[in-house]
Order: structure tokens, then C-alpha cells, then sequence
């Protein structure tokens, strides 16, 4: 006897294929029959309803969610209404190619998975009016950037954490029947594919956004694992930030695809204009261990030693953990050159903040793809950080970064610093990196548009820009 978890609705006999069976065919040939079946019934109470998104003039309208598209009433003759319904039948079906995407993020606060994702559906709502995206979120509490994905028209669903955000989530599915489940939470991404498996969804989608997860403990080193296996066996597609998060998953290749973060590049006006006087070196990230936020405090102490007259202030800008922020705190008051150390706490202009410094330093322990240093490069900011592997993709395609090992002694940090506030010209920077296309907007869209099988669109460089310099919330 089958499980009845296993089908999609009860009565329904069809069992789902194994996940790896529906890899290999393409997105966009399964849309029709999820939206189909999304108007068989309204939703239920767990979907917190956001303003729609309101379709253009060229844009087919689509029938609310759990509303089935109404027949015209206006007393027209026989002739008019079989053409009523022919349009109805076409918009319909036209309609229907356009899938319901149920997308993840552990909170939304101010980071840079969640940044990331704000600006890509900016983007898509500007391209795809009419597309149905829900955002499950892992935490009951809100944060900075709520508005501004409400704003897009996208409907936030408050989650759990732990186990009991399994069954939530299943019970989320069950309701929201996307096509699409996309998670983008680190190695729990496992255990909430797992239960998109058991509702049916046709497309589960694994995002990595670290090449690591970072967990010390034995039992969270565990449960990472539990959730990686998880992940190879019940996605269809996993997607990385960089070509090195591959190494968290055993053979990937045959689902793997990576997709750069993208921005526009600055105009060569805006990225010229540097702060005049004193030497600004910037640190621009959360407080956080992961950030190694103590370690630019040595570096910094060490350069002043070597250079004692050179005018330069380092300053931290950025959120974090009352408990970080008072260690950063303490560590700078014990320090001798702490009149010349700056804690500035968050920006809502990370662009402006970057234009106006002279370097940024970035000694993370691990990351992903870094959204800062993209967004440095951008304005011809150069770049001293760690030698990950993320940041040495981009240093591949780019110049204006110089990597030196994370552990290695203050000196060699110093030495790159001095190097790279002697290098090349902001502008040589910024240009560099407007000619790397891997890490453009137009690039970032269309490799989600690609995965999840939606028309390939173009937009103005305006919009591009407009899309990356958002605005934070006070």
C-alpha cells in the first residue's frame, strides 16, 4: 500500500516519479498543469495575502490564485461570445505557462542572500508582472527589508526554525501548490525539499550561497550532513553562488549549475569621486565570528606601526549581535590607535558608503559569493580579503582584488593593504568589472529566468541600475 503522503491530493492514484527521474526534462512543459490545478481551490490560512503585482498593457492578466477565470456577462450576441471565450481559452492558457514559485530565506533582515534576493525579484516584477512568487521565511519576527518585499507584490509566509518547521513547511506546500519550491537556507534546504517531495512539487531547487556551512558542534556538523544528503537525493536542480559550493554536495554534476550574483556596473562619473583627506579603510559586513570581525583591529594596528603618518582611520559599518558589537567594542577601547578605528553601525547606501572609501577589507573565515566585493568593484573600490574560494572566482574575472590567506600574519595583510591603496586607478577598477558580463544583472535574471523556465526577457540599463541601488529601510 502506497503512502498517502506520496500523492498530491487523496484519491489522486498517480505516484510521484524518484526525484532524479524529472532532471531531465525542462521546466516550463510542467507549468500548465500546476496552475490548473492552483484554481481548483482557494487558499487556506497560512498564506499571508501581499498586494498583486499589476500586469502592463502587454502582459496576459492572470486569474487571482483560487479564483477560475470568470465567462464575460455583458449580453453580447453569439459571435461575440464564442471570440469572448476564444480570448478567455488563449489568456488562460497563456497564463497557465506562468509557474508559482514558493521561495525560502531563514529571516529578512539586512544580508546578503537576502539583499540578493530583494533586487532579483525587483528585477523579474519589472519582466514578469504577473509572476506568483511566495516567500516562506524561517522566523516569526520581522525584519528591515518585510516592506520592501511586500511592496513587490510578493505574499510572506511566517515559518519556524527547527523541526517543527517541517511539517509547517509541508503544510505550507499542501496549500500553496507551487511548481516551484526554491530554498535558500543553507544545509536545512535539505529537510524542506524533503517534505516539498512528499506534497508532489514537480521542481525542488537546492541553493547554496556558502562553500561551507560553519557549524563547530557535533550535532550541528550532523545535522548538516543529514540535510546535504537530503538534498542530493531530493532536489532536481542544485545551484550554487560559486563554482566551488559544488564541493558540499557528492557528485553533483549531473543537477549542478552555478549562477553569479549580479549587479550593474556604476557610471564612470559616480565611481571617480573618492572621500578627500585621510585614507579611508572600510569594513562593510555583519559583526558576526564568521566575518572575522576582530581581526581587522591587528591588521589595522600593525599598518599604523609601519606607516605611522600615513592619515587613514579604519571603520566598521554594519549590523550585528549585541554580543559581537560590545567584543568589537572592547577590542577597539584596548587598542592604542583607537582614536583613529571608527564603529559606525548599518548604512542604507552600502554604493555611497563604498564610493566614499579607499579600500575595502574583507578577512572573512568563509563565504559564498560576496555580494561587497561585487558591489565594491562597481564603484572602483579595490578589494583586500581572504583567499577563499569564492572571492578567487571573482578575482579571476576582475581586477582590483588582492587576496592573502586568512590566517596568515599581520604583515602579509598589511603589505597587500599598502600594494593595493598604491594600485591601480578607481577607474581601471570600476571598468574592469563593467567588462565581466558573469557578474552582471542582465546575467543574474536570466539564468533564474532559464531555471525557472520563464520567457528570456531584456531591460534598460536603467532599470538594471535602479534594481541595484536599493534603498534600505531606516
Amino acid at each position: 500500500m502506497r503512502h498517502p503522503f506520496l500523492f498530491r491530493e487523496a484519491g489522486d492514484r498517480r505516484a510521484l516519479q524518484p526525484p532524479g527521474r524529472r532532471l531531465a526534462r525542462p521546466l516550463r512543459h510542467r507549468h500548465d498543469r500546476g496552475a490548473a490545478r492552483r484554481h481548483e481551490g482557494g487558499r487556506g490560512s497560512l498564506v499571508a495575502q501581499a498586494a498583486p503585482a499589476v500586469p502592463d498593457a502587454a502582459s496576459p492578466r492572470r486569474p487571482s490564485p483560487g479564483r477560475a477565470p470568470q465567462p464575460r456577462t455583458d449580453g453580447g450576441d453569439d459571435a461575440q461570445g464564442g471570440a469572448s471565450a476564444s480570448m478567455s481559452r488563449s489568456d488562460s492558457a497563456r497564463a497557465a505557462r506562468q509557474p508559482t514559485i514558493l521561495y525560502t530565506l531563514g529571516a529578512l533582515d539586512i544580508g546578503g542572500t537576502e539583499m540578493r534576493s530583494l533586487q532579483l525579484f525587483t528585477e523579474l516584477r519589472r519582466r514578469h508582472p504577473s509572476l506568483p512568487i511566495h516567500l516562506y521565511v524561517q522566523s516569526q519576527r520581522r525584519g528591515p527589508l518585510d516592506a520592501k518585499f511586500v511592496d513587490l507584490g510578493v505574499s510572506v509566509i511566517r515559518g519556524y526554525t527547527g523541526w517543527p518547521a517541517l511539517r509547517h513547511f509541508w503544510q505550507v506546500c499542501r496549500q500553496v501548490r507551487p511548481d516551484i519550491v526554491h530554498t535558500c537556507i543553507g544545509t536545512t534546504n535539505g529537510f524542506m525539499l524533503f517534505a516539498a517531495f512528499l506534497c508532489g512539487i514537480p521542481d525542488r531547487i537546492c541553493h547554496f550561497s556558502t562553500t561551507v556551512d560553519g557549524r563547530t558542534s557535533l550535532v550541528g556538523r550532523l545535522k548538516a550532513q543529514v540535510g546535504l544528503l537530503l538534498a542530493r537525493a531530493f532536489s532536481t536542480h542544485l545551484v550554487g553562488v560559486a563554482d566551488a559550493c559544488r564541493a558540499q554536495i557528492w557528485r553533483p554534476d549531473g543537477k549542478w549549475r552555478t549562477i553569479y550574483r549580479g549587479l550593474a556596473a556604476e557610471a564612470p562619473q559616480a565611481a571617480a569621486a573618492g572621500r578627500a583627506g585621510r585614507r579611508r579603510i572600510l569594513v562593510l559586513a555583519r559583526i558576526h565570528p564568521q566575518k572575522n570581525h576582530l581581526r581587522p583591529v591587528p591588521i589595522f594596528e600593525a599598518l599604523r606601526r609601519r606607516a605611522p603618518d600615513l592619515p587613514v582611520i579604519l571603520e566598521y559599518v554594519g549590523p550585528g549581535q549585541e554580543e559581537h558589537v560590545d567584543a568589537l567594542r572592547r577590542r577597539i577601547a584596548a587598542s592604542p590607535e583607537a582614536e583613529w578605528i571608527e564603529l559606525s553601525g548599518p548604512t542604507r547606501t552600502p554604493l555611497d558608503t563604498l564610493r566614499g572609501a579607499d579600500l575595502l577589507l574583507l578577512p572573512s573565515q568563509w563565504e559564498g559569493l560576496p555580494g561587497v566585493v561585487l558591489e565594491a568593484l562597481s564603484v572602483g573600490t579595490p578589494v583586500v580579503a581572504s583567499d577563499l574560494p569564492g572571492v578567487r572566482e571573482i578575482a579571476q574575472r576582475a581586477d582590483g582584488i588582492r587576496l592573502v590567506p586568512t590566517h596568515a600574519p599581520d604583515e602579509c595583510w598589511v603589505d597587500a593593504i599598502v600594494a593595493a591603496l598604491a594600485g591601480p586607478a578607481r577607474e581601471h577598477v570600476r571598468a574592469s568589472f563593467a567588462a565581466a558580463p558573469a557578474f552582471h544583472m542582465e546575467t543574474y535574471v536570466a539564468g533564474f529566468e532559464d531555471l525557472w523556465g520563464l520567457p528570456r526577457t531584456t531591460h534598460a540599463a536603467s532599470s538594471q541600475a535602479a534594481a541595484t541601488r536599493l534603498r534600505l529601510p531606516g
